[in-house]
């Protein structure tokens, strides 16, 4: 048996569900895009009931390990934020929750490896090879 599932664009801001309808409200890549972030973290744990699942793009880890390298995606013109573990952390005091479980690469590297990204960057283009997409996140599992 087929199933489907019906895709709608809404605001972040203002979701058109009642409190604690939704078991596990998902935020993959959507903080980043949005002006005031607080507010859909508000408005999700509104409408939330167990969890709250968040995923952002690490900014400081990427430029630190990568600055010549980095993915398309650190480069999406629509980021209204240049999200990294600190900034989730800081949102994240404005809501209630439970538990809190912060995932991911949010620990910066020594100076010393930066050139790594120079001679990865170089020795790519020599070789004509395009470097893979390397995306750092931050994964983040609220308990409501």
């Amino acid at each position: 048996m087929r199933q489907t599932v019906d895709v709608v664009v809404l605001d972040a801001n203002n979701l058109p569900f009642q409190d604690k309808s939704i078991d596990t409200v998902l935020m993959i890549d959507v903080l980043e895009h949005l002006r005031n972030p607080i507010n859909a973290l508000k408005e999700a744990q509104r409408v939330g009931k167990n969890k709250i699942l968040v995923d952002v793009p690490n900014y400081d880890f990427a430029t630190t390990m990568y600055p010549n390298l980095l993915p398309e995606h650190f480069k999406e013109p629509t980021h209204q934020q240049r999200t990294n573990y600190k900034m989730l952390k800081c949102w994240l005091k404005n809501i209630t929750f439970t538990k809190v479980n912060i995932y991911g690469s949010f620990v910066l590297l020594p100076l010393p490896l930066i050139p790594i990204s120079y001679l990865l960057e170089s020795l790519s283009k020599a070789l004509h090879i395009e470097p893979k997409r390397i995306h750092f996140q931050i994964s983040c599992e609220i308990l409501l």
